[in-house]
């Protein structure tokens, strides 16, 4: 998750790190993993590529773990 918080410097970048933390209970592994791998409803990038891309592409991975967050299936 380092590379996530070095790259992107940011309020919604601090959000990020923040759900994923909590999404995954702190987990370093899990985190890595989602963030690392490929997802579909991403169109099959990974999660850190798409935020690390730009502001949109932040905000969007954003979006997903917020709704995984709320409880909806991502």
């Amino acid at each position: 998750m380092g590379s996530l918080d070095g790259l992107l410097q940011s309020d919604d970048a601090e959000h990020l790190v923040e759900a994923v933390t909590r999404v995954f209970r702190s987990d370093v592994g899990r985190i890595d993993d989602f963030l690392t791998r490929p997802h579909p409803l991403l169109d099959g990038e990974s999660p850190l590529d798409l935020a690390t891309s730009g502001s949109a592409g932040m905000v969007t991975v954003l979006e997903l773990v917020l709704r995984a967050e709320a409880g909806v299936a991502v």
